[in-house]
């Protein structure tokens, strides 16, 4: 058996996954294996024998993305530049004159104004993850974890 990751990252990621979903959706390792496993299980079946079957069981962390800085700055930018554009467009000088927008009172307003970015982004939900760790779970591991998690799987078996 491969050696368990047992990095923080792996515990503490977001999502979990025993495939190649496009969504995911299980925010423990436990709940990967059990939706992996449930495409295998039948009324009545040997719970077991499928876990036996079917390991050892991968599972894949993933966590959200953070919003990097560069991706911050283009934003900035682009607010900038539409302001400005929007601004001599409505009220600037129609013979093209100086409107006062110049580079300087952008640079003084930055700061202000990447705070207010930055706090609008920190209520968002991202939704853009990236795998952070793969744990592999051996039979007698997954056979464990299930009996905790979903210990009516086995119920009718004992």
């Amino acid at each position: 058996m491969k050696e368990p990751d047992k990095s923080a990252a792996f515990d503490g990621a977001d999502f979990y996954d025993c495939g190649d979903s496009e969504s995911l959706r299980d925010e423990s390792p436990e709940e990967a294996i059990e939706k992996h496993l449930e495409y295998f299980l039948t009324p009545g079946c040997d719970v077991a024998a499928v876990i036996r079957k079917h390991s050892p069981i991968k599972v894949t962390a993933y966590a959200r993305c953070a919003v990097d800085e560069a991706w911050l700055a283009r934003r900035l930018t682009s607010i900038e530049d539409v302001v400005a554009e929007q601004f001599s467009e409505d009220y600037g000088d129609p013979d093209g004159g100086d409107d006062g927008l110049t580079p300087d009172v952008f640079d003084a307003a930055r700061a202000t104004l990447r705070a207010w970015l930055v706090e609008v982004v920190g209520k968002a939900s991202v939704w853009h993850c990236e795998e952070v760790g793969l744990r592999e779970y051996a039979a007698d591991e997954a056979l464990a974890l299930m009996r905790e998690h979903r210990p009516e799987w086995f119920e009718a078996a004992e």
